[in-house]
């Protein structure tokens, strides 16, 4: 609750989750395959919120800026980009085809 109200990312990307979702729904997709859709979307809001509690934490714990505190910040962020490239790999595998067919 404490991430939904602080933070815009994981707003959107819970957001953004349903919306993915509803697509799969639409779409008519596989339970497996919505499973797994829903399995990479918590993932991302996960580490978002990890990412999140990392940076907070840094910035509590460094008074002054250090190399190290932006290299910890900048892996926990790209965490969450590797999370993202990954469910946007997965989602494109289930969506693509079931949006071709659509259009077909």
């Amino acid at each position: 609750i404490a991430a939904l109200k602080t933070e815009q990312n994981i707003v959107i990307n819970f957001i953004l989750g349903l919306l993915i979702i509803g697509l799969g729904l639409y779409l008519k997709i596989s339970h497996a395959e919505l499973c797994l859709v829903i399995i990479v979307i918590f993932v991302i809001i996960a580490l978002e919120m990890m990412d999140t509690a990392i940076e907070y934490t840094v910035d509590l714990a460094m008074q002054e800026v250090h190399p190290f505190a932006k290299i910890a910040k900048d892996i926990s962020c790209g965490s969450v980009m590797i999370a993202i490239i990954g469910a946007l790999i997965v989602i494109g595998i289930i969506y693509i085809p079931k949006i071709i067919v659509l259009l077909k």
